[in-house]
């Protein structure tokens, strides 16, 4: 069933896809290229990190709030296990981000060449990337919104924080269902072109068995 037959009420489905496609993949691909860097950079971001925790002037209160001492220290410094904790962490994260992002741009190319060629096989992989995004999304804002409604001082500003969430995360779903009503539009165009191809392959067999004479039981 086809849920929308416009995305955004003014583009076409596969217009929509498209303009989807490449925003997907443009920000896949900075997000890539800013994650390699960042993996050959660790080492410079470990000595960073040193040279903090080993100031002076940084008090052990102010590195507790600032979320640097996680980890326990021997005389306000990191230990050897701590270091190789956080560059390790930083590694996993950062590849993990890596590989996130890279199938998220083969995702969004395959939905670009799906909107295009009009072919609903294309279209498959993003839809499931964005469903599991779209449910870690739901979680994260749930959590949000709790977070923000139980500790914020403000109660009007924790509920406006929850609205906004709220707002971004609808957004998304929408977005899906465009995307989704393509898929369904496309498989039905292929289910369609299929029949006729049958119904073409039937007529022609039925005409070379005859081969032009009558049906023998009619002579």
């Amino acid at each position: 069933m086809v849920l929308f037959n416009k995305c955004c009420c003014v583009f076409r489905l596969a217009t929509g896809g498209m303009i989807l496609g490449w925003i997907g993949a443009i920000e896949s691909l900075v997000v890539v290229i800013l994650t390699t860097i960042g993996l050959t950079h660790v080492p410079e971001i470990m000595d960073h990190l040193r040279n903090e925790t080993r100031m002076p002037s940084l008090k052990m209160e102010a590195i507790n709030e600032t979320h640097v001492s996680l980890f326990q220290r021997h005389r306000g410094e990191m230990t050897t296990e701590d270091e190789m904790f956080i560059e390790r962490g930083m590694y996993a994260i950062l590849a993990l981000n890596l590989i996130v992002n890279v199938v998220t741009l083969i995702s969004s190319l395959l939905l670009i060449t799906g909107s295009i060629k009009r072919n609903s096989k294309y279209l498959i992989p993003w839809l499931i990337c964005e469903a599991l995004c779209l449910i870690f999304s739901s979680f994260a804002a749930i959590s949000k919104s709790f977070e923000m409604a139980l500790y914020k001082e403000s109660v009007i500003e924790g509920f406006g924080t929850i609205l906004v969430i709220c707002f971004f995360v609808g957004i998304e779903v929408y977005l899906y269902l465009c995307v989704y009503s393509l898929y369904q539009t496309l498989k039905t165009e292929e289910k369609n072109q299929r029949q006729m191809q049958m119904n073409e392959i039937n007529q022609a067999t039925q005409k070379d068995h005859h081969d032009g004479l009558p049906p023998y039981n009619k002579l």
